[in-house]
């Protein structure tokens, strides 16, 4: 590949949609400019950076352990808020919810609800069983050692690596574990290309997972993801609600939230969705039995407690049980235990069957038929673990008086079995919609996606029908920007400042376009920070440019 000059790059992305008139760039040319290789040993993390392709050896730079997987990239769009996936495999600084930094100083009226969201909040786990192995493994697609569990969790497992890639706006990450029989990679990013604010601007992103057969005999693979729901924190009724829809190849989980109240930072929806190979799904469940928020400890007075967590029956069977709850059993079933003495075999039968509709009292109400075969056909075994499950939801599952319940953490898997050096690849989607972005004076300025999609579903939507288009615009640009005979720190540097219009923009429902100078503080769109971003924005975005320098000319005519 013959590489690109500096005058030949500068020309063609000077104008709108410059990348999309460029020559076809191989997808092998160009290296990621910027990789670190994150690895676990003796408890902590570690770090150090791998030399780009052509660069000299002694280019290299030790990281040591001591030092925090402090940043990483993130993923989201112009204007839509994002989430840091950083270079451990994790998600951090959720600053999709119209609070925090990125939102800057709330009215009154807006604060408090900020929702505890971090690297557990959305997990990946990869399962393999190879063909006449003694039996699975399991192992978090992320590094975080504390995680371990040999007491309760010992099948559960870090990869012991993670090559991670950052080359704007793509991530690429290789997860490295010399125990599996497959080789697992991924690819995230949102789309963002030039010429295209309007698709750069759109709230989500694409994990796009390729898993690879390296061994001699059949593997059957499964992939797992885990996500919290974080929709009217703060709010003693969440009343949330989270549904399964299946369209074609693509399993779609919605989570959604029907709290209406004037503080409304935290309410709109989310949606995760997966594509390719055979699905499995948890429409809702508690967070503890989910694994994010540790593991769920269940009175029974049959073993006086259990230890249970959603990875015991996926470890053993690769796949979800399936479960639709829409809704929080917590808050449909606050019978007494005099009330449950009181109910009709009939009424005692059709409570067990609604609540099996959740992944955990599905568990319990399975364990406890297994444990006594008969027992739950009697009328006085049924009333039994329906006790059982009323006095758990009213403990630390949902708080004494219900308010604090943790349910509402969805899950999607997706199976394959591979031929010897066989690849496919699975597609994990994340969209949110958070429409009311408030100023400090109180007004509700909203975002520009609203202007587009109605809510999270819409957008998962959209990005899984334009994927092809998406990720053929985005890795083009990167590729385009990393092809320089300048060399790859200088192709960093112009390609890492460029997530600054992800992290730092506003551009609200009226199509007004300001970024921070620094993010949450300086202000927004100051004259020094404007003219310094101004040439880039042009080339890139100018209808962007254009909002906001008739912004600017307003208020000094004002």
């Amino acid at each position: 590949m013959t590489p690109v000059s500096r005058r030949r790059f500068v020309q063609a992305v000077s104008a709108a949609g410059a990348a999309l008139a460029l020559p076809n760039v191989s997808s092998a040319a160009v290296g990621a400019p910027h990789r670190v290789e994150v690895y676990g040993r003796n408890g902590a993390l570690n770090a150090k950076m791998l030399n780009a392709p052509g660069t000299p050896a002694n280019e290299g730079l030790e990281i040591s352990s001591t030092i925090a997987m402090a940043s990483g990239v993130p993923l989201g769009g112009i204007g839509t808020g994002f989430i840091e996936l950083r270079p451990d495999g994790c998600f951090y600084k959720w600053l999709i919810f119209n609070t925090g930094l990125w939102a800057g100083n709330l009215p009154a009226g807006q604060q408090g609800n900020n929702p505890d969201m971090g690297p557990q909040s959305l997990q990946f786990l990869v399962r393999t069983q190879e063909q006449a192995a003694d039996g699975p493994a399991l192992r978090r697609l992320y590094l975080r050692p504390h995680e371990n569990n040999l007491y309760s969790l010992a099948y559960a497992q870090d990869v012991e690596s993670i090559r991670y890639d950052a080359w704007f706006p793509m991530t690429s990450l290789q997860y490295k574990d010399s125990t599996l029989p497959v080789r697992v990679s991924a690819v995230a990013f949102s789309p963002f290309f030039p010429g295209n604010a309007r698709q750069s601007a759109t709230p989500g992103f694409n994990m796009v997972f390729t898993l690879e057969n390296t061994s001699n005999k059949p593997v059957e693979v499964s992939l797992l993801s885990l996500l919290d729901n974080p929709l009217a924190t703060g709010h003693k009724q969440r009343k949330l609600f989270n549904t399964i829809r299946q369209t074609g190849g693509t399993t779609t989980l919605d989570m959604n939230t029907k709290v209406n109240a004037e503080n409304k930072t935290t309410l709109g929806s989310m949606c995760m969705s997966v594509t390719g190979g055979k699905h499995s799904w948890i429409s809702g469940t508690f967070a503890q039995y989910a694994g994010t928020t540790g593991l769920c400890n269940w009175q029974t007075p049959r073993l006086n407690y259990m230890l249970v967590d959603v990875l015991q029956k996926f470890f053993a069977l690769g796949k979800l049980p399936d479960t639709s709850g829409a809704t929080d059993p917590a808050q449909e079933f606050k019978l007494t235990p005099q009330q449950i003495d009181a109910l009709t075999a009939a009424e005692a039968q059709d409570w067990l069957q609604r609540l099996s509709g959740d992944a955990l009292l599905e568990r319990v109400i399975a364990g406890a038929r297994a444990a006594s075969p008969h027992g739950l056909e009697s009328d006085a075994g049924r009333k039994e673990i329906l006790k059982e499950i009323s006095n758990n939801l009213s403990g630390d599952l949902a708080g004494q008086h219900r308010d604090r319940s943790t349910w509402g953490t969805g899950a999607l898997a997706s199976s394959v079995t591979l031929a010897p050096g066989q690849k496919e690849e699975i597609r994990f989607t994340l969209s949110w919609y958070f429409p009311h972005h408030f100023s400090k004076w109180g007004q509700d300025m909203g975002h520009n996606y609203a202007n587009w999609f109605s809510d999270a579903a819409e957008v998962n939507a959209h990005l899984v029908k334009e994927y092809p288009t998406h990720r053929k615009q985005t890795e083009l640009f990167a590729r385009t920007l990393a092809d320089t005979s300048l060399g790859s720190p200088m192709a960093f540097g112009w390609s890492g400042q460029l997530s600054t219009a992800v992290t730092n923009t506003w551009w609200v429902k009226d199509g007004n376009y300001a970024i921070w100078e620094g993010l949450g503080c300086c202000g927004l769109s100051t004259m020094d920070v404007e003219f310094d971003a101004s040439f880039s924005v042009v080339a890139l975005f100018p209808e962007l440019k254009l909002a906001q320098m008739r912004n600017m000319l307003k208020y000094q005519n004002a």
